[in-house]
C-alpha cells in the first residue's frame, strides 16, 4: 500500500467459489495510486460471492478487475463523497439487492461487465449516477444511468446502520425489492474458547 497503494479492507485473488459475507469494513481513505477499496476481486476470481456486508466511508466499496462470473448480493454501501465500483477488465457479473447511498456521484466503471443489474436501491443525493465505458483501463464514454423498472432511485430510508446493524425504515423502498436487513455488528477478529482468533 505504501508503493502503489492498492489493495483493500477484504483483497482476494486467484480463487474460485469464495464467498466474502459478513464483513464490515470503514473509513478506508484513498490516497492516490491505485486505489484503495472495501471489498476487492482480483485476478481470475471467479465464482464469488460477495454478500451482506457493510462498508461506510470507502469511496470504492466495491473494486473488480481481471475477474468474471462472480455476484455481489445484498450489500449495504455508504459514502459521505462520491462513491466508484469499478469493474476494470472483468465480465459476466450479478449486481442485485445492494443498497448505495452517498451524497455525492455513484459511477459504476465499465457497466458492460455487469450482465444483471436489478433490484438495487442507488442513491445519489446529487441525482448523478453515471456509468463510464472502458477499454482496458480508459474510458471511452459515459453515459447516466437513467431511473428503470429493475432498479430504484430512491433513498432507502437507512434508520441505522453506524454500529454495523442496518436497520431499514418500513416505508423504506428496499423492502419492495427483496432487500434484507444486515447484522455485521460482530464482524472482526475474535477469540474463541481455545484462544485462536477466528474471522
Amino acid at each position: 500500500m505504501q508503493e502503489l497503494h492498492d489493495g483493500a479492507g477484504i483483497y482476494v485473488t486467484f480463487c474460485k467459489g469464495i464467498t466474502l459475507k459478513g464483513n464490515f469494513i470503514r473509513d478506508i481513505i484513498d490516497t492516490g495510486g491505485y486505489g484503495a477499496s472495501a471489498y476487492y476481486l482480483d485476478e481470475q476470481a471467479e465464482n464469488c460471492v460477495v454478500e451482506e456486508n457493510l462498508s461506510i466511508g470507502v469511496v470504492r466499496p466495491s473494486h473488480n478487475h481481471m475477474a468474471r462470473s462472480n455476484t455481489i448480493r445484498n450489500n449495504v454501501f455508504i459514502s459521505d463523497g462520491d462513491m466508484n465500483l469499478t469493474f476494470s477488465r472483468s465480465s459476466n457479473y450479478v449486481f442485485e439487492k445492494n443498497i448505495l447511498y452517498t451524497k455525492n456521484a455513484i459511477s459504476f466503471e465499465n457497466p458492460d461487465a455487469i450482465v444483471t443489474l436489478q433490484n438495487n436501491v442507488l442513491f445519489s443525493a446529487e441525482g448523478q449516477i453515471n456509468c463510464h465505458k472502458l477499454k482496458d483501463y480508459n474510458r471511452t464514454g459515459t453515459y447516466a444511468l437513467e431511473p428503470n423498472e429493475a432498479n430504484v432511485f430512491e433513498d432507502p430510508l437507512l434508520a441505522e446502520y453506524e454500529k454495523g446493524v442496518v436497520n431499514i425504515a418500513p416505508q423504506s423502498p428496499a423492502g419492495k425489492v427483496g432487500i434484507k436487513p444486515i447484522d455485521v455488528s460482530n464482524a472482526g477478529p475474535r477469540a474463541s474458547g481455545g484462544g485462536r482468533a477466528e474471522n
